[in-house]
């Protein structure tokens, strides 16, 4: 399993993934929330380090079942696919909405 800390802008960003997939990594909140199966999915974010070593110390086994194989978890990895398809469908909508805002102040 891989882990990546990222810190900017004051925020710290934790993101775990396959070491089979090194380039395929996502948030921890995300991954967390889609391994425990919860109803509807929320991203949360990390506040120091502190947290980021507790959250990580009470799911590390649920962590290393679900990306610790050569085959990560199949409903995990339809989980995230989900996700991204929703996140890429929700950032057109607001690249159509930007685009036709700047085309109204330059009509």
């Amino acid at each position: 399993m891989l882990i990546r800390f990222c810190r900017g802008r004051g925020e710290l960003d934790v993101h775990v993934g396959s070491r089979t997939r090194p380039s395929d990594l996502h948030e921890l909140g995300l991954v967390l929330g889609l391994l425990n199966k919860q109803c509807e999915v929320k991203r949360w974010g990390i506040v120091d380090v502190w947290h980021a070593a507790t959250v990580l110390e009470s799911h590390m086994d649920l962590l290393k079942r679900a990306l610790g194989g050569e085959v990560p978890d199949e409903v995990l990895m339809r989980g995230l696919a989900q996700v991204a398809t929703s996140d890429r469908i929700a950032i057109r909508e607001a690249e159509w909405e930007i685009n036709k805002q700047l085309r109204s102040r330059w009509e």
